[in-house]
């Protein structure tokens, strides 16, 4: 009797994590929650609370998934599961980073990181937590080891050909390097990220990805490379209708138009930015 109830509990539980895995949290959430109520084994509980925080998460309620995330790493923990207590930790940080406490996503990320190395388990979703990993360290003002962490990720992601992950990577690498001033490496990961997203037709983060190599190019002096970039971001913007972005890249065109002391299409630049600005009712980009 008691095999057949264990056997009913984690039938129940698949079927949660069923709902959960098509994006029906608002459903999966109540069940998780019922199957708590019961009398469970250890090993099911964490796994419950774990799939219970990733559905929170989903849904913005980052304090409950925080709880229920801790809750499963302690239980992981206290029985020894490495990898368990390795993949709840990883989903913590992933809470903290989205709500930018950047120090205990650090933290979550080394912790499991490590146990991830030692079981010698790497794979895409591996890659993907030392992006997060590498995001928090940049934003931490070290951006350094977080190049160390894109490197790695990239290395994975060109191993399984995903294209779109080492294109947002790239991004973030770039981003990195021009934060220790390597000009010119910056450069190089911009330019693939640009022309991975040109492949995959992505226009929205090819448009980000021009206005980052922009600022780069206007940072080191390069004026009329910067201009020609921006020149190609803001077509693109333009494109999508994307008003704010528009805004922005006028701004920063008038900038670099400004530093070569060509006044008259600074001022033009500028004017447009000014009235999108005033539209879009934005007192900070005014």
């Amino acid at each position: 009797m008691i095999g057949i109830m264990h056997d009913d509990l984690w039938q129940q539980f698949d079927a949660a994590s069923a709902l959960a895995q098509d994006g029906k949290w608002q459903q999966a959430i109540p069940q998780f929650e019922t199957l708590l109520q019961k009398e469970l084994s250890r090993d099911l509980r964490a796994h419950v609370l774990n799939d219970l925080g990733v559905a929170y998460q989903s849904i913005g309620e980052f304090d409950q998934a925080v709880a229920r995330f801790r809750q499963a790493w302690e239980i992981y923990d206290g029985d020894k599961n490495k990898l368990g207590a390795a993949v709840a930790l990883s989903n913590l940080g992933t809470v903290h980073r989205q709500l930018r406490e950047w120090d205990e996503a650090i933290l979550c990320f080394e912790r499991s990181l490590l146990v991830f190395e030692n079981l010698k388990i790497n794979n895409l979703a591996i890659a993907k937590l030392r992006v997060d990993m590498g995001d928090a360290l940049v934003a931490t003002g070290k951006p350094r080891a977080a190049c160390e962490q894109y490197e790695l990720a990239l290395t994975q992601q060109e191993a399984d050909g995903d294209q779109r992950a080492m294109a947002l990577t790239l991004h973030a690498l770039g981003v990195a390097l021009r934060a220790r001033a390597r000009w010119e490496e910056g450069i190089t990961a911009f330019e693939r990220s640009i022309a991975l997203f040109e492949e995959l037709g992505d226009q929205k983060n090819l448009s980000a990805t021009l206005n980052r190599l922009g600022e780069l190019q206007y940072e080191r002096r390069d004026y009329e490379n910067a201009i020609e970039t921006y020149k190609r971001d803001l077509k693109i913007s333009e494109t999508l209708k994307n008003q704010r972005a528009i805004a922005q890249t006028l701004n920063n065109l008038a900038l670099a138009y400004l530093a070569q002391q060509r006044f008259e299409q600074a001022a033009l630049h500028f004017r447009r930015a000014i009235k999108l600005w005033e539209d879009l009712e934005d007192k900070f980009g005014l």
